[in-house]
């Protein structure tokens, strides 16, 4: 006989085995998070001179001009000088190990993410979708117990049970991700490429991005062939990774996590894999979390500590908020993870097309700043820069490099870039206003040296564009985006 009340309490509890986040799973993306914080100021720290100060490539004048809100925002915008620069950097690493231990855990999240936010707003130049994603994830831990499992704040409470989380901050950290991978499934099917099988092909051929093991792939186009619709059918059935529940949503989830290490492994994308790993972390269910625990024996650990660690613990219990507040608190914080998924889901709706957006000229294009990850189709052109200074004496060298001035492809076009950072930078101002391009120009006559005591009198930057195709390269073409004269810097 049909009972409602049986069907409902059979949904019911379907819904939240499906929604639910094991707090081991929220441990474990706390710590890669919290890793991939450190790294991302690891790569940050070598040009923090050139991108986060005064004497850099965006001097407050000008982030003020191009972004007058993040200029209004921003923390480290505040402050032009080196050294404040690198203790705003202590600062977040500060947060960033407690994140890592556990200490203070949802503390130490919300104020990486706002330290995180203000990094981004002194210059977005360098900013990526994993960043963004980065800290949108952080913002989703701040509203959970991200501390109950393997960490500081959890310590001699291994006697305690713990459930998995079921609220809505949890949902929304979920949907999150997959909102990304499906918007993504769209925009392949949209896209040429993609269903011909070469976009992979094309990925790899693209010189400049093709790191550590990517070369040595892109010999292998029939294995590019299988991986390009591989990927299409993960993304088109990723709805899977809340539908199925138990050991076979562990695999499935388990099978992105393989696809994003060969993403790190192959190609320039900075922590954007580490980021959306810790993001996969989540979808993980309780039953693999059981047997890591018995395999890699965690109880053991459960009595190890010692004064220090007593202290830490006897720290993280200490509350200065009243209970019945915190408890409005995270039920506000549930509220806004909400939000933050609808806003998320209606930005990638409207990159798709699907809602349209405000015609005013000051609102920012959905579709510029989505989650695409080379969708609907990947850049058809690499190439490399030739920065040519000249000097009073009438000596041309290279600005970017030193030496002299070549536009011979380099040996490796992904050494041609000091760092991921510059990369990120160039790429975005060659295509940027004329302020910006300028900002660069101006970076260069400052710190370009020349021999003999000459001064710099101009700045010429160029592009040299090369077609790609899946099993060619095509014609090279020159381009300049910046012709720039010192002395008028300097009046």
């Amino acid at each position: 006989m049909f009972d409602v009340d049986d069907v409902f309490a059979w949904s019911k509890t379907a819904v939240r085995r499906r929604l639910s986040i094991d707090s081991r799973a929220l441990a474990a993306a706390r710590i890669t998070l919290a890793a991939a914080l450190l790294i991302d100021l690891a790569l940050r720290l070598p040009d923090i001179t050139a991108f986060y100060t005064d004497e850099g490539v965006v001097p407050r004048s000008l982030l003020q001009e191009t972004y007058p809100a993040a200029a209004s925002y921003s923390l480290h915008a505040f402050f032009g000088s080196l050294g404040l620069q690198l203790l705003l950097f202590g600062m977040s690493a500060m947060f960033a190990v407690m994140l890592l231990l556990g200490f203070r855990s949802r503390t130490a999240a919300a104020a990486s993410a706002v330290l995180l936010l203000s990094l981004h707003l002194r210059n977005p130049y360098v900013v990526n979708g994993g960043d963004t994603l980065l800290f949108v994830l952080l913002v989703l831990l701040a509203t959970q117990p991200v501390g109950g499992r393997w960490a500081v704040d959890a310590y001699a409470r291994w006697d305690r049970p713990k459930r998995p989380v079921y609220s809505p901050a949890a949902a929304a950290s979920l949907g999150v991700l997959l909102a990304i991978y499906l918007s993504n499934a769209v925009l392949r099917f949209r896209g040429e490429l993609w269903m011909n099988g070469d976009a992979v092909k094309v990925i790899f051929a693209l010189e400049d991005i093709t790191v550590y093991l990517g070369p040595v792939l892109a010999e292998h186009t029939t294995a590019l062939t299988a991986i390009n619709w591989i990927w299409i059918a993960l993304l088109s059935t990723s709805f899977l990774l809340v539908a199925l529940t138990g050991w076979p949503r562990a695999l499935y989830t388990l099978s992105f996590v393989v696809a994003h290490v060969g993403m790190a492994l192959t190609l320039r994308l900075g922590v954007f894999p580490i980021v959306v790993i810790a993001a996969l972390l989540l979808y993980l269910p309780p039953e693999f979390w059981n047997q890591v625990e018995h395999r890699l024996y965690f109880q053991r650990f459960q009595n190890l500590g010692g004064e220090t660690t007593d202290k830490l613990q006897k720290a993280s219990d200490v509350h200065v908020m009243p209970e019945a507040l915190r408890d409005r608190a995270t039920a506000a914080f549930g509220v806004f993870a909400v939000v933050l998924l609808a806003v998320i889901v209606l930005w990638q709706v409207a990159a798709l097309g699907y809602v349209s957006t405000p015609a005013d000229g000051s609102s920012v294009d959905p579709d510029s700043h989505a989650w695409k990850m080379y969708a609907p189709n990947p850049p058809t052109t690499t190439g490399w820069y030739v920065v040519t200074v000249e000097s009073s004496d009438g000596e041309r060298f290279d600005g970017l490099h030193g030496g002299d001035v070549s536009y011979e492809p380099p040996d490796d076009l992904a050494d041609q870039y000091p760092t991921t950072m510059w990369y990120r930078y160039l790429n975005k101002i060659r295509r940027g206003t004329e302020g910006e391009q300028r900002g660069f120009a101006e970076y260069v006559c400052r710190t370009a040296g020349t021999a003999g005591g000459s001064e710099p009198v101009s700045v010429t930057v160029e592009f040299v564009e090369r077609s790609v195709a899946p099993d060619s390269r095509g014609e090279e073409t020159t381009l300049t985006f910046v012709e720039h004269s010192c002395l008028e810097a300097d009046r």
